[in-house]
């Protein structure tokens, strides 16, 4: 994937429109059609940089055989973590062109980054599908795919576990992190907003509580009965979870 600063002019100046459209869009009546066709649900696991969601993905796809990850496709560089359904080094002019023509379920754009992430309808491939996905794709997944069928989940740390996630990241992948920090920031801003919307699962480090919340996403996403988190702790992590991002954001 060319870096932010390799990309063309008029490449960014896409990238900027594509960003400000992503809760308009609508995929084509194709997509729309096939979707309707296949009994698939949807999970999606929002939140922030370095809070667990490919982590916890794994966990519950191996351990509940119906659920698998989806399926998504992008142009940046192949990471060790991603998982085997997660298709990378694709041209950007292809995904914009795939967006443009309404032939995906969703997308999201990481302006920072120049990164694009889109889901085409043989990414939801099992029963239930699950995966990291753009807070801000929670009102198109509702309308392309139906609220009886899509699950959105948010996912939160409480603030000192995040910040051990954060520096490890930053020993990996500094100059991502830092500059993803923008696109979290806005992440915990709209699910702060949005909370009636979302089904908040807490992430903390150590074995005992990441079980825990892979039990929890599994149970939600096969539809069986789990403990809400409380929403004053809700309340309380997003809060200090804003207010550490700017650390890293230049104002």
């Amino acid at each position: 994937m060319p870096t932010l600063s390799e990309l063309s002019p008029e490449q960014r100046t896409t990238l900027t429109q594509l960003k400000r459209e992503t809760s308009q869009y609508q995929a084509n009546d194709a997509v729309l059609r096939e979707l309707r066709n296949r009994s698939v649900e949807v999970i999606s696991e929002s939140g922030p940089v370095a809070v667990g969601k490919t982590a916890l993905t794994t966990i519950v796809t191996n351990e509940n055989p119906a659920i698998a990850t989806i399926g998504t496709s992008t142009n940046r560089t192949h990471k060790a973590s991603d998982p085997e359904n997660f298709t990378t080094d694709i041209p950007l002019e292809l995904l914009i062109d795939d967006i443009r023509t309404r032939n995906v379920v969703n997308y999201a754009v990481i302006e920072e980054t120049g990164a694009v992430y889109v889901t085409y309808p043989s990414g939801l491939s099992a029963p239930y599908n699950i995966g990291p996905i753009a807070a801000d794709n929670v009102n198109v997944l509702l309308n392309n795919i139906g609220s009886e069928r899509y699950q959105p989940v948010y996912i939160i740390s409480p603030l000192a576990s995040w910040k051990q996630n954060i520096d490890e990241s930053l020993g990996e992948r500094p100059d991502t992190i830092t500059q993803r920090m923008y696109e979290s920031r806005d992440s915990l801003e709209f699910a702060d907003r949005n909370k009636d919307v979302f089904r908040f699962v807490i992430n903390e480090r150590g074995e005992d509580a990441k079980k825990h919340a892979s039990q929890t996403i599994g149970a939600i996403a096969l539809r069986q009965q789990f403990e809400p988190a409380a929403e004053k702790d809700v309340q309380l992590i997003l809060q200090e979870m804003i207010a550490h991002t700017d650390r890293y954001i230049v104002h």
